[in-house]
């Protein structure tokens, strides 16, 4: 079993590898992009490595070298290369500052590796099953190459954990949950090792350890799997994506509309909404554009009302017949008076059109718009928009017929 997944493993690395190629040398991308040239290096000794720990080739060097175990040197020292050429990369994808100890920590790990083999593998018979160690050099050798690709594994899924989380496109997003995946995968192996080479060198008898045998082999054909996923082309994570897509902009027009509703009750668009809703599932794009600028327009003329209602209360003056008692908004300069706390006359062109509560719901919007940072780009802006129309509360008791004429 082990022996099967070794040659699948490493035969679906090499495909990676050679499909690769051609995309590193193409408009010699390796020479203007690192990151391009060292995720293939971390591709190309990973093939390596898992190519030495498959048994025809691993006693086929061992007898041409005439040097036991020194396959097991190969694929131990290629795949900690790889780990390191993987875990910088994903540092400079990320915009993540690479930490000075890799390095040092990669050359330390490779001289062990050097002083473990000579003193102790190299001596021993050739032993292709590296499962449960077969004494104290065994131990050391695995448990080395097992703890430095945990921690040095842990850097690039931290940072593909916050990527994702700030990622804002969905095929780049779920690519990137895709390689979170398969590090996750490749970090349970290598603990579940750990915990397996040390258990099989203290207590080889205990039924745990043939459990962790089994639970290290599908965690490692489960990463290999999802592994080849990463390099997958994009028009793959773009059907993927495609009906996340459509609901979340289902969703997000649906938000837009109730904040475009909101403000067409007080201040009515020139041209009024005819489309229906297969029409707006058939384009998407168009109309949550179009809800954008009947956003933009509404608080364009919510902000013209309510500067004209300021001015008309400043003018007034306050009565002592009742009257409508209301704060002005942040902004609104009506002169010298003081308008909140106050009673006002309502002016004559206003009290047709807006009561009471229409007053206070235009207040409300209009203090919910200002409030809202300043967007940087056509998609900022809807998220904004969308935010306040999901966060505000639903106005009762305003007429739904009431705006201005």
């Amino acid at each position: 079993m082990q022996t099967t997944l070794d040659i699948a493993v490493a035969t679906l690395a090499w495909v990676v590898t050679i499909l690769k190629f051609h995309a590193v040398r193409r408009n010699g991308r390796w020479a203007q992009d690192e990151r391009v040239l060292r995720s293939w290096a971390f591709v190309l000794f990973f093939a390596l490595g898992m190519t030495f720990q498959v048994d025809a080739v691993y006693f086929a060097v061992d007898t041409l070298t005439g040097v036991n175990n020194l396959s097991w040197l190969f694929a131990y020292v290629f795949v900690a290369l790889a780990i390191y050429f993987v875990s910088t990369a994903s540092c400079m994808a990320m915009k993540v500052r690479q930490p000075r100890w890799m390095l040092p920590y990669l050359m330390v790990t490779l001289c062990l590796f050097a002083l473990i083999f000579s003193l102790g593998i190299t001596t021993s018979p050739d032993w292709a099953e590296h499962t449960i160690p077969r004494n104290l050099f065994d131990l050391l050798f695995m448990e080395l190459m097992y703890l430095y690709a945990i921690v040095l594994g842990t850097i690039p899924a931290l940072a593909f954990a916050r990527f994702t989380r700030s990622e804002g496109t969905l095929p780049t997003r779920i690519r990137t949950g895709v390689t979170l995946a398969a590090v996750i995968l490749a970090l349970a192996f290598f603990v579940a090792k750990v915990v397996l080479s040390l258990l099989g060198f203290l207590h080889p008898s205990l039924p745990f350890v043939r459990f962790l045998s089994v639970l290290a082999m599908a965690l490692m054909g489960a990463a290999g799997l999802v592994w080849s996923l990463v390099f997958a082309p994009n028009r793959l994570y773009l059907t993927l994506a495609g009906p996340f897509t459509f609901c979340q902009k289902v969703l997000t027009l649906r938000d837009l509309r109730r904040l475009q509703t909101r403000l067409n009750r007080l201040c009515p668009p020139v041209a009024p909404e005819q489309a229906g809703w297969w029409d707006h599932l058939r384009n998407l794009d168009f109309h949550i554009y179009r809800a954008v600028i009947g956003i933009l327009d509404g608080k364009k003329m919510l902000a013209d009302q309510l500067q004209a209602l300021g001015a008309g209360l400043a003018s007034a003056g306050p009565m002592e017949q009742p009257g409508l008692q209301i704060a002005l908004p942040t902004g609104l300069r009506p002169g010298s008076i003081q308008a909140s706390g106050h009673r006002f006359r309502w002016p004559v062109t206003f009290a047709r059109q807006w009561d009471e509560r229409a007053t206070e719901e235009a207040i409300r919007l209009h203090r919910a718009l200002q409030s809202a940072p300043e967007p940087e780009d056509f998609q900022c802006l809807v998220a904004v928009y969308r935010n306040i129309g999901r966060r505000l509360k639903v106005s009762t008791g305003l007429n739904p017929g009431v705006g201005v004429a």
